[in-house]
């Protein structure tokens, strides 16, 4: 779902209403479950809540960017 919110971000540089906030606390909760995915062993919860994480970041860092 971060996806189209990050080409969003990108092609309209319009980032009013989004909530720099939120996406850290999603950073945050999929840093925790990427730790619990390493600590279980369970590479397909690492790849994907990594993955995720730095989508997440993305956006932030774009969020920020054009602020």
């Amino acid at each position: 779902a971060f996806i189209p919110q990050i080409w969003s971000i990108y092609t309209t540089h319009k980032v009013e209403g989004i909530s720099i906030e939120m996406f850290v606390l999603f950073v945050i909760i999929q840093s925790a479950f990427l730790v619990n995915g390493f600590f279980q062993r369970d590479r397909a919860v690492m790849v994907s809540m990594g993955s995720s994480a730095i989508m997440t970041i993305s956006a932030i860092a774009l969020t920020i960017y054009y602020r």
